[in-house]
């Protein structure tokens, strides 16, 4: 059963689950660096503290975006979506409708470290680099379930009770 165009997420819910996510990642570098000063300040031990202030910046590039995928690979295997995707109202699918499976979520996940990527949704269709390489898509969830709801009846409607 082929997904229709009309219930993949909006260019602009698109946008806005970029944003969110943006804001939720830098909340969880800011906590993550307040807990890594507490523990230093609790066991004397600034070593860490040290470290993260020197650190080069390729290496502050790589740490960085470790944590991002991390954000993406993590909250779209646990709940096919992440907080952006929550707060929009959107979740992501699999083109073919089956399970999403953990190697579309990764090649999803790797996907959005290429340059630009963020903005390969805006074309006609809002389907971005990262759903095309996962064989996914992001749907609006009240529009994919009342598609999908609307197709049960119709295939209900067909059937004859023996």
């Amino acid at each position: 059963m082929n997904i229709s165009n009309n219930v993949l997420a909006s260019k602009s819910q698109r946008f806005l689950n970029f944003v969110i996510d943006r804001i939720f990642f830098l909340i969880i570098m800011m906590v993550l660096g307040l807990l890594l000063g507490l523990i230093a300040e609790l066991t004397g031990n600034y070593s860490w503290v040290d470290w993260l202030d020197n650190v080069d910046p390729i290496m502050d590039f790589l740490i960085s975006n470790l944590i991002f995928l991390l954000y993406y690979f993590v909250f779209e295997l646990a709940f096919e979506r992440t907080i952006g995707k929550f707060i929009t109202g959107t979740k992501v699918i699999s083109k073919n409708q089956n399970e999403l499976k953990t190697s579309q979520i990764a090649y999803r996940t790797l996907s959005r470290v290429i340059p630009f990527e963020p903005l390969s949704f805006f074309g006609d269709v809002p389907i971005g680099w990262h759903d095309s390489n996962g064989d996914s898509l992001v749907v609006d969830v009240k529009k994919y379930n009342s598609e999908i709801q609307m197709r049960k009846s119709f295939e209900e409607i067909g059937n004859v009770i023996d």
